[in-house]
């Protein structure tokens, strides 16, 4: 589904679409700034099939395409690209790709530092180029034949990226981080969950986990005769045991039945993944971590931060991805865009990365 409403004529370089390719969706979200203020003026939020499916490039080409980019004079885009099929990271230096052996050592030492992997990202940064006088380089594609048929999906619906990136780098943009604090953000996917840590304004740490909340929704599915609809509804409004409870009551639309959250394998799973990788980044990097940020769609699962259950004194709460944004509600439907925030955190991400950056 998506909502909203066509505007006239942008001045070049004053607005920016983020746009996310995701496991179960293509999100965008087109910003920009007003008297100084952070606003935005549209989104899109269109489900898609699953990536092996045959018809999932021709899904995002329309999908895309509802966004009628073409009225909209000189918008430039910021593209996210994530997940098993691409993974392409984002690397900015001054003004020039690095020539000389001793500027591309110290660029494999900074990628080796974020766990990617530094052949394959010199090698693509050497052969991209740089674009304007910002450079702005695709870096280590896992899977390029994927990764070019995104973007000609992309290009068909007549957008070209100005910027392209993955959700660690975008992940620095989510509203309610500390810049003060060390951070790590992460955003649960359908499928998979990027993880960043930040310290003030750095990337310090980056991967990828392969634990989503799909599985849940599947699981409590499966209890309920494969009613995923309601399987979904019962995970984002499911209330914690108290104490003494062993389970609890749930009454959806008359029935009535109960559940034990922590009895489902799927939310085991995602919950000591993360706590494993906040225990990597403390122990094994060294990286104190003061909080922890939940978005993406995952975080819609009610309950999620008390499960987690991280020790003091790290705080875990979830993201509000549209904190200090402003929103005309003449132009956006906003019960909606509330509904489905969490699961647009990149793609806004994307557009404040490109809307604060240097022009």
């Amino acid at each position: 589904m998506s909502w909203f409403k066509r505007g006239g004529n942008i001045p070049k370089g004053t607005r920016w679409l983020g746009l996310e390719v995701g496991h179960s969706a293509v999100k965008g979200a087109i910003l920009s700034k007003k008297h100084g203020k952070v606003c935005l003026d549209q989104f899109l939020f269109e489900e898609l099939p699953g990536p092996k499916d045959p018809n999932r490039d021709g899904q995002l080409t329309s999908a895309l395409a509802a966004l009628n980019l073409s009225q909209y004079g000189g918008i430039r885009t910021a593209l996210v690209l994530e997940g098993r099929q691409v993974d392409v990271h984002l690397i900015r230096l001054p003004r020039a790709i690095p020539k000389k052996e001793r500027e591309q050592a110290a660029l494999l030492e900074s990628l080796s530092r974020m766990s990617l992997n530094p052949e394959d990202a010199i090698q693509a940064a050497l052969e991209q180029g740089e674009v304007g006088d910002e450079v702005v380089m695709l870096v280590a594609a896992a899977s390029k034949t994927g990764l070019e048929r995104y973007l000609e999906a992309v290009r068909r619906a007549g957008v070209e990226p100005d910027l392209i990136t993955i959700g660690p780098v975008v992940l620095g943009a989510v509203p309610g981080r500390d810049s003060k604090k060390s951070t790590v953000v992460f955003n649960i996917g359908s499928q998979s969950t990027s993880m960043a840590v930040f310290h003030q304004d750095n990337l310090q740490h980056a991967r990828e986990a392969r634990v989503g909340s799909d599985p849940i929704t599947d699981e409590l599915a499966e209890m309920l005769g494969d009613d995923r609809s309601m399987g979904e509804s019962i995970k984002r409004f499911w209330r914690l045991p108290k104490q003494g409870e062993t389970s609890i009551p749930v009454d959806m639309n008359g029935e009535k039945f109960s559940i034990d959250p922590m009895s489902l394998g799927s939310l085991q799973q995602l919950c000591d993944e993360l706590r494993r990788s906040v225990r990597f980044i403390r122990e094994r990097e060294r990286i104190p971590v003061d909080e922890v940020l939940l978005t993406g769609g995952g975080s819609l699962i009610a309950g999620l931060s008390e499960y987690l259950n991280f020790p003091k004194p790290v705080e875990c709460k979830t993201a509000n991805s549209l904190d200090g944004i402003e929103i005309d509600e003449t132009k956006v439907h906003r019960p909606l865009l509330e509904s489905i925030a969490p699961r647009m955190s990149q793609a806004i991400g994307a557009a404040r990365l490109g809307l604060e950056s240097p022009p």
